[in-house]
């Protein structure tokens, strides 16, 4: 008797910083994600560092983010929501201002205010940290967000979720559900 053999790998793509996958970029692999999904479309992303912001977006559902392992697979950026210097900050604190969206000199100008922003529905990620950067390192405000989901059915199985301040904000949609399991938020 003869069976057909199955593809070898469950995954869409695979994403490796050290290029041994499909993508070297996370958004590069998101960037390739057939619009309008209607079952999921398995991303890979192989331990490493990914320093960059992440969008998904609302046109991109069902996109699945599976890292290797949570302590090792790692989304990070170094940006804050900062306004801009009034020359009146306390105790002279301006640090923040190096890695504000807001400043046009800051190599994160005119970004989104967050490490990931999760803009399509039916969003699944698991063995993955989420890291900003500023929050983690200033241990102080302002406002660094590492997560922004703005949809319904959003999921995080055994992430990692690391800032200062407002490190995940979830949607103002009054029916949206968002899920966290086995997960550490700081």
């Amino acid at each position: 008797m003869i069976y057909a053999q199955a593809d070898s790998s469950p995954y869409q793509a695979i994403v490796a910083v050290d290029g041994s996958g499909d993508y070297k970029t996370v958004q590069e692999a998101i960037n390739a994600v057939p619009d309008g999904q209607t079952k999921p479309w398995l991303i890979l992303i192989k331990n490493g560092l990914y320093n960059e912001q992440v969008i998904i977006p609302k046109n991109k559902p069902y996109v699945h983010l599976i890292g290797q392992d949570k302590d090792k697979t790692i989304i990070h950026l170094n940006l804050n929501v900062g306004s801009k210097l009034t020359g009146k900050e306390i105790g002279g604190k301006t640090a923040y201002w190096e890695h504000s969206v807001h400043n046009p000199s800051s190599p994160v100008y005119k970004y989104e205010g967050s490490v990931v922003v999760v803009k399509g529905d039916h969003f699944y990620t698991e063995n993955i940290s989420y890291v900003n950067d500023w929050g983690v390192l200033s241990d102080n405000g302002p406002q660094a967000l590492a997560l922004n989901t703005k949809e319904d059915r959003v999921v995080f199985n055994k992430c990692g979720m690391y800032s200062y301040q407002d490190t995940w904000i979830t949607t103002s949609i009054s029916n949206a559900r968002c899920y966290a399991k086995d997960c550490f938020i700081e």
